[in-house]
């Protein structure tokens, strides 16, 4: 089950930018691609890499910077190495709202 949280209006977050957030508690990077928004846990699951200076590579995968693991934003898991998955949030736009879904 999840909870929705408010992170702001979409226009606070221009195309192509990348935003880490603290949304009660959870550590997140949010970012808006040209294939929407995309929110994922701000450590990279294989030795803690800031995600947030992770490198764009496709429509929605990231490679982090330590290591160079990528994972799919969509689903979290790592397309170059199968063994990890980065924990992904739902985002939804509401009401002219942005909202991340939380766990609980």
């Amino acid at each position: 089950m999840e909870r929705w949280e408010s992170i702001g209006k979409p226009e606070e977050y221009p195309e192509n930018d990348r935003r880490k957030l603290t949304v009660h508690g959870y550590e997140i990077v949010l970012f808006h691609l040209p294939s929407g928004f995309y929110a994922v846990t701000s450590t990279c699951p294989h030795a803690g890499g800031p995600l947030e200076e992770a490198k764009v590579v496709g429509e929605h995968e990231i490679q982090c910077p330590w290591h160079r693991y990528r994972y799919d934003l969509a689903d979290g898991h790592s397309t170059n190495q199968p063994m990890y998955k980065a924990r992904v949030y739902p985002v939804k736009e509401e009401n002219g709202e942005l909202y991340v879904g939380l766990p609980g």
